[in-house]
């Protein structure tokens, strides 16, 4: 095909998504600039292909310290979702989830909060598979916009709801493997704005599961001073 053809984009973002998990955040954003720009070229700036690279892109400028451009991909991606999909589609969530990461990184809380609620609402719980493997990282990366704010009852509702999700979904080695990389994820990008404390409440959750003799033993449930109703809607 040669170099720059749309066909090498796929061979792209899988070796961006390899680098993501050795931790490469620059190595793996540099690849999904080339990736992004072959697309954009090639399928115009609307199309919802453009939107997905958007995304990936966004969290790995995020995870390299760069939270303003974060922010800005994503509102991107999410106005391409929203033109192709309409306002109120499940393909909206993973973004809004992210988006809202990156506005509460940035310490603008109202917008954070409307894009977790938005994100929660527009999740398909009545799907499996896939579908219910991206509402448990949607379930994490919300529950970390609450550890920032200090909402402790409502980031471990949400952490357990994400271990419970993820867990019964991929099995409790596949569950817990994903859970550790989100958590990996989501303190990168905290750290680049000195959350300390939030990244140490994600490493709290890795290290609230360990391997035993009979392979993965079941993540113990974090604990909640109180119930409460506002993760159902945050």
């Amino acid at each position: 095909f040669g170099k720059g053809h749309v066909q090498t984009t796929a061979a792209l973002v899988n070796l961006a998504g390899i680098y993501c998990e050795m931790g490469d955040s620059t190595k793996s954003r540099e690849l999904l600039e080339t990736s992004f720009q072959i697309e954009e070229q090639y399928y115009g700036p609307t199309h919802p292909e453009l939107a997905i690279t958007l995304n990936n892109l966004a969290l790995s400028c995020g995870e390299d310290g760069d939270v303003p451009r974060m922010r800005h991909l994503l509102q991107r991606s999410l106005a391409i979702k929203e033109a192709n999909y309409g306002t109120e589609h499940q393909e909206l969530c993973f973004t809004l989830a992210n988006l809202g990461v990156a506005c509460a990184a940035l310490g603008e809380i109202e917008a954070s909060i409307r894009c977790c609620r938005r994100s929660l609402l527009l999740c398909n719980w009545d799907q499996s598979g896939p579908t219910r493997r991206r509402q448990g990282s949607v379930l994490l990366r919300t529950a970390t916009v609450h550890m920032a704010l200090h909402q402790e009852d409502e980031a471990t509702q949400l952490t357990n709801l994400a271990r419970a999700t993820l867990f019964k979904v991929l099995g409790p080695q596949a569950g817990l493997r994903v859970l550790k990389w989100e958590c990996d994820r989501m303190s990168r990008i905290w750290d680049a704005v000195n959350r300390k404390d939030v990244v140490k409440s994600l490493l709290a959750i890795k290290l609230a599961t360990t391997p035993s003799h009979d392979g993965m033993r079941a993540q113990q449930p974090l604990r909640a001073k109180q119930p409460s109703d506002s993760s159902q809607n945050c």
